[in-house]
């Protein structure tokens, strides 16, 4: 959230441009989220080292749902940690 005392118009035209996209577009838009998280998994999956699971985890004990937008990568079989993935630089 964002606090201040003078208005910004050009910021309340955005958002309300965006609410409309939104609103007009919701099922387009959340479709091709989906879609195109599907695709990243898909070539994530086959790069040796790093996985990232899908909808096939559902209805084991590890998940009861699952968010189709979103991307996990594992990458314990690189031999290092999350955060170390994350701070690593090429």
């Amino acid at each position: 959230m964002l606090t201040i005392t003078s208005t910004s118009y050009i910021l309340l035209a955005s958002l309300d441009a965006a609410r409309k996209h939104l609103a007009l577009n919701e099922s387009k838009m959340a479709a091709k989220a989906i879609q195109l998280a599907e695709y990243a998994r898909v070539q994530i999956n086959q790069i040796p080292g790093l996985a990232s699971f899908g909808r096939e985890i559902l209805w084991t004990d590890a998940a009861f749902d699952f968010d189709p937008t979103k991307l996990t990568v594992h990458v314990r079989e690189l031999g290092i940690t999350g955060y170390a993935a994350e701070v690593l630089q090429y």
